[in-house]
């Protein structure tokens, strides 16, 4: 949990809007096949 959000990241800081809304959509979803996996 220590690793910043990509998502929040990119909201908060200029620097952070090389993240295209695609790189957020595919990190949230191998954020949540991480998860599914852990089950």
């Amino acid at each position: 949990m220590n690793r910043p959000n990509p998502v929040l990241l990119s909201i908060k800081g200029k620097k952070f809007t090389k993240i295209s809304p695609d790189e957020v959509e595919k990190i949230s979803e191998e954020e949540q096949g991480k998860y599914e996996d852990s089950d």
